[in-house]
């Protein structure tokens, strides 16, 4: 159990051997885990989002410039018929 609810020791039942037993009340750390884990998480999302941008628009630009230069050089080649 985590505070508020536990305080150090809670009398429990133990339904598998029928017997009431004290038990120590978990730590802060183990209950509320440091909130690391949270900006960690959420510093990968917006890397991979940045990252997908940028692949996006690299790809986007490298399928312009090839169709640029293909229709060039069909004009070329018209020109030249």
């Amino acid at each position: 159990m985590c505070p508020p609810l536990c305080m150090e020791t809670k009398i429990l039942y133990n339904c598998t051997v029928c017997r009431l037993r004290r038990t120590k009340c978990l730590s802060d750390e183990i209950c509320y885990p440091a909130a690391l884990g949270l900006y960690k998480a959420m510093w990968t999302i917006i890397f991979c989002s940045i990252i997908s941008i940028a692949l996006g628009i690299i790809a986007c630009t490298v399928e312009y410039w090839r169709n640029v230069m293909r229709l060039e050089g069909e004009a070329e080649n018209k020109k030249t018929k």
